[in-house]
């Protein structure tokens, strides 16, 4: 049998032959052998295999491992340095923490320094402006003394060179007389006035008080020169208008709680009149409060002004403490109807201090009888009556009793106070005392 023949899987085809007998039976049992043969030569070349395989991979791994161990080297691995790592890194992020709060405080003084710096820089400015604003006032100050030193100056030469001696007798005497009365012994050769002879001296009379005195000498330096419109002078007057009016109450008691009242200026205030010429200075529509306080004996309520508030030009407003009084029908204070409601209750005092007298007498009866010393022929007292001693116990009563409630009503008498109205709407003038700015 061939080689090619074992490893073929298909049976060779029997030849018939001769005989009468089929032959295939031969043949499947030759395939069968074959089979086996080439399972048998099979396993053998796989276990041949297997054996070598094995053989190389265990010895190739041995060298392998021999080499891997001759090149490894021995690492120490220390705890110490992992932990000393670790606190370097905190020491390290402790630090900039440290620093980066130490520059964020820096970073805060600086801005707190800017800010005050600002502030600084805007009163420096503040007080720049205000600066020149008082430069430009004392300059027109300044101004005004010159004109005013110039004027008298000139007054004062005019009134030397226009100088001359009144009529009379002394007129010959003057430096215009008659040549026949002028001495000839005058200054540069000119004759010179004789002296007058009168038969009576004038003396001047000074009504100065001495040092010890009681009058107030006016201290120099105190006149106050401004062109400011502005400006309110002492004694202006500007009529206004009551807004809030006040029921002033007359009692002693009234004088040290003053009540309020707010007036609304109606025209501008009038001050001083020269050339022709009427100083004014607009305060309409300014609002002026004081404290009120009323008056029995002339039915008025007198107001103290306090303060002042006016408008000023870009929505702002000025507050000014002024000093001065309310005037009405030319005369100081306002007259107003006086209400007074205790007499009722004066009445009803009286009637009931009446009751306490009848009440009075009776028990004064009652007490009579009760204090006596009657005693009847055996030594004993005489009782008192039902009606006595009703009597006595009734009056007694109505005495305390009225002499209480008289004075209930005395004591409630005295709070109803007598009150003054100040009416609202009223036109009145409002005068100041001292001078003051009104508006910046």
């Amino acid at each position: 049998m061939a080689l090619a023949d074992l490893f073929s899987r298909n049976a060779r085809r029997a030849q018939p032959s001769g005989d009468s007998v089929s032959p295939i039976g031969a043949d499947l049992g030759s395939n069968e052998a074959v089979r086996r043969k080439q399972l048998t030569l099979l396993a053998g070349a796989a276990g041949v295999g297997l054996i070598a395989s094995c053989f190389w991979i265990f010895s190739g791994d041995g060298k392998s491992v021999d080499a891997e161990d001759d090149n490894v080297t021995d690492i120490d691995i220390s705890t110490k340095d992992l932990v000393n790592r670790n606190l370097s890194q905190q020491e390290w992020m402790a630090m900039s923490e440290n620093q980066f709060q130490a520059q964020e405080n820096q970073l805060k003084a600086v801005g707190g320094a800017q800010e005050r710096m600002d502030a600084l820089v805007a009163q420096v400015e503040a007080l720049k402006g205000q600066n020149q604003a008082m430069q430009s006032d004392g300059q027109r100050v300044l101004t005004a003394y010159q004109a005013e030193n110039d004027q008298l100056k000139r007054q004062l030469s005019q009134g030397r060179v226009a100088a001359s001696t009144g009529p009379g007798p002394a007129a010959l005497y003057g430096p215009g007389g008659t040549p026949a009365y002028q001495r000839p012994d005058g200054p540069d050769g000119k004759n010179a006035p004789l002296p007058l002879v009168q038969g009576s001296e004038v003396k001047m009379v000074s009504f100065a008080g001495g040092e010890s005195g009681t009058a107030s000498k006016v201290e120099r330096g105190n006149t106050v020169y401004t062109d400011s419109p502005n400006y309110l002078p002492p004694n202006s007057f500007a009529r206004a208008r009551v807004i809030v009016g006040v029921d002033a109450s007359a009692g002693v008691n009234s004088q040290t709680d003053p009540l309020p009242v707010v007036l609304r200026v109606t025209g501008p205030a009038r001050s001083v009149f020269a050339n022709d010429k009427l100083l004014t200075t607009r305060i309409e529509g300014c609002l002026v409060n004081g404290a009120a306080r009323g008056d029995l004996s002339s039915e008025k309520v007198y107001v103290k002004l306090q303060k002042m508030t006016c408008p000023q030009p870009g929505g702002r407003y000025a507050v000014s403490e002024v000093k001065g009084f309310i005037a009405f029908a030319g005369k100081t204070g306002v007259r107003g109807r006086v209400v007074s409601r205790e007499g009722s209750l004066v009445t009803q005092a009286f009637l009931a201090g009446m009751a306490g007298g009848f009440g009075r007498g009776f028990s004064a009866n009652a007490n009579s009888m009760f204090q006596g010393t009657t005693i009847n022929t055996n030594g004993k007292r005489d009782k008192l009556s039902t009606g006595d001693i009703l009597e006595g116990g009734i009056g007694e009563g109505v005495a305390q009793t009225g002499d209480m409630v008289s004075k209930y009503l005395i004591e409630r008498a005295e709070q109803y106070q007598p009150v003054i109205e100040m009416p609202t709407g009223i036109d009145v003038e409002i005068v100041f005392l001292e001078g003051v700015y009104v508006r910046n």
